[in-house]
């Protein structure tokens, strides 16, 4: 492994020619976000370069990228949404013709 992320253990459930399913257990990160149904473990589409057989325990990577990317749209994107709606409020009055709120 390259070291840039997280390392993960799980076995081969699947094989379909050069793509795989790998059953792993969640680590912190994943158990923190929810986003996958379950609590113990999940599976994961990987891309079987190497080939790996059935039954097999593989090593795994997630990369820290995806980890930053996926708390940038889960925590930051929402809080810019939250702090543009009044000025964009304000425009589409504007274009739509609605009276300024509050009256001047």
């Amino acid at each position: 492994m390259s070291g840039l992320g997280k390392e993960q253990e799980g076995i081969v459930i699947e094989v379909q020619g050069r793509a795989g399913k790998i059953k792993t257990t969640r680590h912190n990160d994943c158990e923190n976000c929810g986003d996958c149904p379950g609590n113990s473990a999940i599976v994961i589409s990987v891309n079987n370069a190497l080939g790996a057989k059935l039954g097999q325990r593989v090593a795994i990577e997630v990369k820290e990228v995806n980890v930053l990317k996926s708390a940038f749209i889960v925590y930051i994107l929402p809080l810019i949404a939250i702090l543009q709606e009044p000025w964009l409020v304000t425009v589409y009055m504007e274009i739509w013709g609605f009276p300024q709120w509050p009256p001047a």
